[in-house]
């Protein structure tokens, strides 16, 4: 039967790779897992617990809807806007500042394709005006789509900290430093990178130095500061009621997103029905994008319990802890990088190894947010990431391209979180 579930696994990694829906993948087997074992029910009640799970889904749920009230009322763009008149401050802080400009519109925005958009719409004609390289240009922006590893509002800092039973900042300032430094490495290998192919300046481009003064002009006459604010105000909120913090008196997740949802249909003089429809039409989205995949992890994990492969894999980590921090590190990091996605392979080890993480001496924090960030690394030199596909898009290049630049600074950064994280 163990070996049945092997090949069952593979079978799964293999389909999520090929492109298969992963939320159908992860659903067939664990249900298909849990029959073999003869425990069906167990598949079925995971599906009834995560479809209806009292925590996760509502902030899940509140966390898009804010989302699609703030790029309803353009907030949104505002933010990216204000943001992009530092990449024309000075041209050696134009790599830099593309990556972290993307890197923080990654964590008010909840989609790496989505932050990709708003920020290489702007920013990466202004760095191949100013005679940087496209590919350079684009790969700026796409590397740094990591950026959710510091959002409370992130599904995986959200099901990592129910996991330890801490709050989600907790999680966030644990794996901080790593991620710190892990930007760090990220710019200085884009610089280098930059440097030594000779594609940090002298291209020459259509748009012109004067079509770069024109967009930066543009950008900072149309944006206003008090809208683009506004995706960061739960993000505040959040962090000022935080244990940690604590100014002011605690605040949930949902009530930080419904607090934000508010202040901005006030600020923008929103139409009160308009915003609450937006509002409503993000949490359905939430509901099939992001807390489906947690259902069919949920189930997956359940069969992988009912046929015993979860137990025979915490027997191994046991035994060779080496085992666990390769299988933590490189497994969401391969499936992420070979399926495009930085979802599925981090949830459904979160889902089914990291609870049992201090059986084989490691800690939940640490073993969850290294499947977390390891995997939003695989997607970030993932060639077939929409982000990526995205940003050749602008950059006028092959996606290829994008990630060779990428794959020196993530695979740095995949063994640097391992160390830094799991030893």
């Amino acid at each position: 039967m163990l070996y049945v579930a092997i090949m069952i696994l593979i079978a799964t990694v293999v389909a999520i790779v090929k492109k298969y829906d992963s939320r159908m993948v992860l659903l067939v087997a664990g249900v298909a897992m849990a029959c073999l074992a003869g425990k069906p029910k167990m598949a079925f009640d995971a599906f009834v617990t995560w479809a209806a799970h009292k925590s996760m889904v509502p902030i899940l749920c509140t966390v898009v809807g804010f989302t699609y009230v703030t790029a309803y009322t353009k907030c949104d763009v505002n933010f990216v806007n204000i943001m992009s008149k530092f990449v024309s401050r000075g041209k050696h802080f134009l790599i830099p500042s593309a990556v972290i400009i993307a890197y923080i519109a990654s964590l008010a925005l909840p989609s790496a394709a989505g932050a990709t958009a708003a920020v290489g719409a702007l920013v990466i004609p202004l760095l191949v005006a100013a005679g940087i390289h496209p590919i350079i240009a684009a790969a700026s922006v796409f590397v740094g789509t990591w950026g959710d590893v510091f959002s409370p509002g992130s599904s995986h800092n959200i099901l990592i900290a129910k996991l330890a039973d801490v709050d989600v900042m907790t999680v966030i300032i644990n794996h901080a430093p790593t991620a710190l430094i892990c930007l760090a490495v990220t710019i200085a290998c884009m610089i280098g990178n930059a440097i030594i192919t000779k594609r940090y300046s002298g291209y020459q481009s259509a748009l012109g130095e004067e079509l770069a003064e024109d967009l930066a002009s543009d950008h900072s006459r149309t944006a206003n500061p008090l809208k683009a604010i506004m995706p960061l105000i739960p993000l505040a909120l959040i962090l000022l009621s935080s244990k940690q913090v604590h100014i002011i008196p605690y605040i949930s997740v949902p009530q930080a997103m419904i607090f934000g949802t508010i202040l901005t249909l006030v600020v923008t003089r929103t139409n009160p029905g308009e915003g609450t429809k937006e509002f409503f039409k993000g949490m359905g989205n939430a509901y099939t994008n992001i807390i489906s995949i947690l259902i069919a992890a949920g189930v997956f994990a359940a069969g992988m319990n009912a046929i015993g492969l979860t137990q025979s894999l915490i027997d191994a980590m046991k035994n060779t802890q080496s085992i666990a921090r390769i299988g933590a590190t490189f497994g969401p990091f391969l499936v992420s990088l070979l399926s495009g996605s930085g979802i599925a392979g981090s949830m459904a080890f979160n889902t089914t190894i990291t609870p049992h993480a201090a059986d084989f001496g490691m800690s939940i924090m640490n073993v969850g947010s290294t499947a977390f960030i390891t995997g939003g690394f695989g997607r970030s030199m993932s060639p077939l990431a929409a982000a990526c596909i995205v940003a050749a898009g602008f950059a006028k290049t092959n996606p290829i391209e994008i990630v060779k630049v990428t794959a020196v600074p993530m695979v740095i950064c995949t063994f640097l979180t391992m160390f830094l994280l799991l030893f």
